[in-house]
């Protein structure tokens, strides 16, 4: 799917492609050009309720954690990541505790990438996988986010959570 130098690319917060609409060195990046409808896909989606976790402003990524009810308590939701380099996601169950306007999550981890096992979010998870369908946005295999990053991009960038290639493609700098 993606070559060695695209994914290089990716790491280092580049267009994987020259042609790509998005450039994070560039003021006007073209995040909300590019990505506008997708996000008000989200927002404004009837199966589930979605919350916007990372914007692109402190990340190369826009994040979302889907769940089903604003009800205060203790839940499974869907995280989604949406690389803005590329056309790449990713997304896992996580649990998270809603209070209100707070939302509490962890961070996705490459052995929880590409399903769901609470049955109660198939709903949220096949309509997250229509929605990347339809905006032409691959989702990435666990057996790739699971690869270790290079040497280099470990010891050479502060803002990774991790060694494997899913924190390298998804990084927050927040």
């Amino acid at each position: 799917m993606l070559t060695n130098e695209e994914l290089n690319r990716i790491l280092n917060w580049l267009p994987y492609r020259d042609d790509w609409p998005i450039d994070r060195n560039k003021t006007d990046d073209g995040i909300n050009i590019y990505y506008g409808d997708l996000v008000n896909q989200f927002r404004n989606n009837i199966a589930f309720e979605s919350y916007i976790t990372q914007d692109g402003e402190m990340s190369n990524f826009i994040g979302f954690l889907c769940y089903l009810t604003k009800s205060e308590n203790q839940q499974n939701a869907v995280l989604l990541y949406i690389n803005l380099c590329a056309p790449v996601a990713a997304y896992g169950q996580v649990s998270c505790i809603i209070n209100g306007e707070l939302k509490s999550w962890g961070f996705l981890k490459s052995d929880d990438t590409g399903f769901v096992k609470d049955t109660s979010l198939t709903v949220v998870e096949d309509q997250i996988k229509n929605i990347l369908y339809v905006n032409n946005i691959a989702i990435l295999d666990k057996d790739l986010l699971s690869r270790p990053l290079p040497r280099g991009i470990i010891t050479g960038n502060d803002f990774l959570l991790g060694d494997q290639l899913l924190d390298g493609i998804f990084q927050t700098a927040d």
